[in-house]
């Protein structure tokens, strides 16, 4: 530390906090003096790479950015960091002018450490984020990361795209294991408090002036808004340490392997047509991809007064694979067709019993050309699914449309209820389409206290020119059986739902 302060004494807090969170799981002197490789992710000003060698004398440091600027400052504060310490003088710096997303230039199975402050949350892809931390991180590796907990629950992607999948019952094949967590709020504003006056010169110094408040608030500069939230205890802080497990691995000769959607299948690709599937956008204008889409609006009294009507004569089925984050969550479904495998029309199956209790409903449906799913959806208060992707055999080959029938808002008009497809949110609205890629990871969330969240969602055979999805594995034995038991109840029972 005493290297650091020597250099740039304003940051000796936010050094500090490296510091802590490279020894958050009690191991950091066991390996301070190995040869490692470490990767900072989204390294910024470089304040944090001389910390990062500063702790690990013998190991090899890289830093990742986005920004030009941010690598070129990197460049001149690591400069200075080497002429001042005798020791470092000859110790290079790689750096990366790339996303989190796609890290290009990393080898597979190169790195041993890769750490991430205040960098993941904001990302905007962040399950395509891990899944290259993944790729990179040798199996055993580790991933340290430190960022702000948003006040608003539904906002915290690393929660929901990272930690939630790693602890379900439901994924099978987990990247990451939790090695530690701690939530260190207080310390956080303290260091923000101390480190504000350099912070705030670096920023004025290197950024243009419309950039200025929006980069103090994500650097927690004293008295932006960020920082007050902090302060006030509004808003937590964690620190994270995850270990890459050996249930990925692949052939470390195959440099160009990427790891793809951990979280339901960790199996490798390396074809540039895939990779370039998963820059494919997360959602889609539905005027250019489904304009058919016009006759659900011509038709949406029509369908919410027989949605309604079903809601009061019988109880929705729960769906049946569990993507809740928590135990008093719901979501609830009313199916109409479904279509497996997705690419063969002539396997779309529709389910008698509810076309009968929807009549209108079901003769719009069944008059959309490419259609291949068709359900009401119903998700419960204070619902946030956890993170999935759609089943290989119909993901791949669809694009899924919510058609929000009935959406709460909050008491101040706020909306709060959400898809999440890699990373970027949309917000429902009544009557407004969402057209997006259920081969991707994604969740939805209703936030609403009370209220309970109503959309038709209907599957569409892919458009040809654009590329098939890479969503992996197959139907639960739960879904197996949810789908044979529509062909054999009418689901009538007398009971009403709330």
């Amino acid at each position: 530390m005493i290297k650091i302060d020597a250099c740039y004494p304003y940051d000796r807090y936010q050094f500090q906090l490296y510091t802590k969170l490279l020894d958050i799981d009690g191991q950091h002197k066991t390996r301070c003096d190995k040869a490692l490789r470490i990767l900072d992710l989204g390294c910024g000003s470089g304040g944090g790479l001389c910390e990062l060698q500063t702790l690990y004398p013998q190991a090899e440091i890289s830093g990742l950015d986005f920004s030009s600027q941010a690598l070129a400052r990197s460049k001149e504060v690591w400069q200075y960091f080497t002429e001042k310490i005798s020791e470092f003088h000859d110790k290079k710096l790689q750096l990366y002018h790339h996303s989190c997303e796609r890290m290009t230039g990393v080898m597979t199975h190169s790195v041993d450490i890769a750490i991430g402050v205040q960098s993941l949350q904001e990302v905007k892809n962040l399950g395509k984020a891990v899944n290259e931390v993944a790729r990179v991180l040798k199996p055993g590796g580790l991933l340290f990361i430190a960022d702000f907990i948003p006040p608003d629950a539904a906002a915290d992607h690393l929660e929901h795209v990272l930690l939630a999948p790693i602890s379900s019952a439901q994924n099978k094949a987990r990247v990451f294991e939790i090695v530690q967590e701690q939530l260190v709020s207080f310390e956080v504003s303290m260091g923000a408090k101390q480190s504000s006056v350099g912070m705030r010169e670096l920023i004025h110094q290197l950024m243009p002036q419309e950039l200025h408040s929006e980069l103090e608030t994500f650097f927690f500069v004293e008295n932006s808004p960020l920082y007050e939230l902090l302060r006030r205890d509004e808003m937590g802080y964690r620190l994270l340490c995850l270990r890459k497990t050996d249930e990925c691995s692949t052939d470390e000769e195959e440099d160009s392997q990427h790891v793809t959607d951990w979280i339901s299948d960790s199996v490798g690709y390396s074809s540039d047509e895939e990779i370039q599937d998963d820059d494919a956008p997360n959602y889609y204008p539905y005027r250019e991809i489904f304009p058919q889409l016009d006759v659900l609006k011509d038709n949406y009294d029509v369908i919410v007064e027989e949605m309604q009507t079903v809601q009061q004569m019988t109880t929705w089925p729960f769906w049946p694979e569990k993507h809740y984050t928590e135990g008093d969550s719901e979501w609830r479904v009313f199916p109409f067709c479904y279509t497996f495998p997705a690419n063969d029309a002539s396997k779309t199956a529709w389910v008698s019993s509810t076309c009968l209790m929807c009549p209108r409903t079901a003769e719009v449906l069944k008059n959309l050309s490419g259609i291949r799913t068709a359900l009401f959806s119903k998700l419960g208060p204070n619902t946030t699914l956890s993170a999935h992707q759609g089943w290989a055999d119909l993901a791949n080959h669809v694009l899924r449309v919510h058609f929000p029938l009935i959406v709460p808002t909050l008491s101040n008009g706020e909306p709060c209820c959400a898809m999440v497809v890699g990373g970027e949110t949309a917000y429902h609205v009544e009557r407004e389409f969402i057209v997006f890629d259920d081969s991707k990871l994604h969740y939805a969330f209703n936030q609403h206290p009370d209220a309970t969240r109503l959309v038709l969602i209907v599957d569409f055979c892919r458009p040809d020119h654009l590329p098939r999805g890479h969503a992996r594995g197959g139907h639960s034995d739960e879904l197996n059986e949810f789908i044979e038991s529509f062909g054999k109840q009418t689901l009538f029972n007398g009971s009403k739902e709330k």
